[in-house]
């Protein structure tokens, strides 16, 4: 394949590493874990990351070398996660592995990487039609469901509602002609350091079998995307993702997304995408657990909302939470019990919108909820006016504020 060349891939996991008291532990005991575990494995990668936009702690970001197979990923990532779990136990730290830490919110998520292609304004290219099928990698690893006591049950991700602390947002499209580089795209770009396309929107995974197919899964569709596709970018394309995004996160695999300008289940789309995915260029990849998922509509996130009803204390729901890695096949049993949920209808994305719109709100505040265009966000807003439901002020000291008129 000409745009890969070699086929080559890779991961960044975010984990939490919490002290007895669940709170996370100091910055030099995460510091001298990821070094410990490069010592033990020359070929690791894993180190720390920063802990949501407050900066107010540190993940262990689990990475292994360039990987070639689906074996390889196996081997690495199991050796380091027996380790990872062995010091956990000897220190009595909680080995976390949800999109957030449940008493005190905070965006943990996982990045997948798929190589080699050089080239950025190929890539960039390759980045914005990709695009498209973000939300339903969003959709398929929905994991935070409680972001905090205030926040908690109405999404099935709110890392990704809250663009992961800025660290995941809408990609930015620009001219092909004057592209630049830019960081933390849903897809984003990252040849000139990693000649990789990185998606980034991705919840944490919880369960070590669903890391390895959902890895496989993600890696083996971009490769055969890229042997198949003739799509191109079109603001249709872009407009439908953006809101697709939001469904993804508010119902995750129970959800219907626009496709094409039609309206789809993410569970149809992702079985189609299993057949366009090309498992044999790394080597194979077994998606049993991923089928079971789409065949019952349920994710992590279901699980997750499961354990809350019966430890729906925050601190004793995040404790129970630490005990899923401990516990290899948590998930996998869950699942084998779990009924089959019904597809959900959409909420109105003006409504949602609205319901955010108080007394002199900001435009900045209403962008930041979805990221849709200036243009097609005025748009809607002069739609809320001419019904009734809002009114607009300008002023040259605070610009475009709304106001919702109470009925």
């Amino acid at each position: 394949m000409d745009k890969l060349n070699p086929i080559t891939f890779g991961y960044e996991w975010e984990t939490l590493i919490l002290k007895p008291d669940l709170s996370i532990i100091e910055d030099r005991d995460i510091e001298w874990l990821g070094r410990h575990l490069r010592n033990k494995f020359p070929w690791s990668r894993t180190g720390y990351d920063y802990l949501g936009r407050r900066m107010d702690g540190r993940l262990l970001e689990i990475r292994t070398g360039i990987l070639t197979s689906y074996e390889q990923l196996i081997e690495q990532t199991h050796l380091q996660l027996e380790e990872i779990k062995r010091i956990c136990r000897n220190k009595k730290w909680t080995f976390l592995t949800v999109a957030t830490h449940p008493a005190i919110g905070n965006a943990v998520g996982l990045h997948i990487h798929i190589g080699s292609i050089y080239e950025f304004v190929t890539a960039t290219g390759i980045a914005d039609v990709l695009i498209k099928y973000a939300p339903c990698f969003a959709a398929l690893a929905v994991n935070s469901p409680i972001w905090s006591m205030y926040e908690k049950e109405e999404f099935k991700s709110y890392r990704v509602l809250h663009h992961a602390d800025y660290c995941t947002n809408v990609r930015r499209i620009s001219n092909p002609e004057v592209v630049q580089w830019s960081w933390g795209d849903d897809v984003c770009v990252k040849t000139d350091v990693h000649s990789t396309i990185e998606l980034r929107i991705t919840d944490a995974v919880s369960s070590e079998e669903l890391l390895y197919q959902f890895i496989a899964f993600v890696d083996a569709f971009v490769i055969g995307f890229l042997k198949t596709n003739s799509q191109r970018f079109s603001k249709n394309l872009y407009l439908e993702y953006i809101e697709n995004r939001f469904r993804a996160a508010r119902y995750g695999l129970q959800a219907r997304l626009k496709w094409d300008g039609e309206e789809r289940d993410v569970t149809d789309i992702l079985w189609d995408m299993m057949d366009i995915a090309d498992f044999k260029s790394i080597g194979g990849g077994e998606v049993g657990l991923i089928k079971e998922m789409l065949k019952k509509r349920q994710t992590q996130a279901d699980f997750c909302m499961f354990i809350y009803k019966y430890h729906n204390d925050l601190f004793q729901l995040t404790r129970e939470l630490g005990n899923i890695m401990k516990r290899k096949n948590s998930f996998q049993d869950y699942l084998k019990k779990a009924p089959v949920l019904d597809t959900l209808e959409p909420i109105n994305i003006d409504d949602f919108i609205l319901s955010y719109i108080n007394r002199e709100t900001p435009l900045s505040h209403i962008y930041e909820l979805l990221y849709l265009p200036y243009g097609v966000l005025n748009e809607r807003l002069g739609k809320l006016i001419k019904a009734g439901k809002i009114t607009r002020e300008r002023t040259p000291e605070y610009g475009e504020r709304y106001t919702r008129i109470k009925n």
